[in-house]
């Protein structure tokens, strides 16, 4: 685990998925450039976690860009990927936030992984609290599980009162 994602973590917050950038960043015509110290200083730097309670994406050494994001806040995490990242696993993933808040961070290693972690935890967010509950409640238009005193669907907006 990186050492900004450790050192943030708060209380009860345990990290669930971790990613790195791919190897691909090495094979650019800036890494020729820079003799490879340019993408080696990206690789050491690049931290991306999701934990049970946010999403944290560290890039850069100097010029520190950082993404900490609670899980609710999160509306949802888009994966775009070209054949040769299909091919060789990597790809560009876009955390979008609450209020059209959209944060890309290229050549990420394994991005639909990351995006179903990020969706496993939300979802044991939103069931959460029907884990101890007997009585559960559905929308009865579109039959989402619903809190029992909510009242509408999240699922898809009906008044349930």
């Amino acid at each position: 685990m990186g050492k900004y994602v450790q050192s943030n973590l708060i209380t009860g917050e345990n990290v669930i998925y971790e990613a790195r950038l791919h190897w691909i960043i090495f094979i650019s015509f800036r890494a020729i450039l820079t003799l490879w110290i340019s993408p080696l200083i990206a690789w050491c730097t690049s931290e991306f976690a999701i934990t049970n309670k946010r999403v944290i994406i560290k890039v850069g050494l100097i010029s520190r860009r950082t993404l900490e994001m609670n899980i609710e806040k999160v509306e949802s995490v888009n994966v775009d990927q070209g054949i040769l990242g299909r091919i060789f696993g990597y790809g560009d993933i876009t955390v979008i936030g609450t209020g059209g808040t959209r944060e890309p961070f290229r050549h990420i290693a394994r991005p639909l992984e990351f995006r179903k972690a990020y969706q496993e935890v939300q979802e044991s967010k939103i069931s959460h609290p029907f884990r101890n509950s007997q009585q559960a409640a559905f929308c009865s238009q579109c039959g989402t599980k619903v809190l029992p005193n909510a009242a509408f669907c999240t699922g898809c907006g009906n008044s349930l009162k």
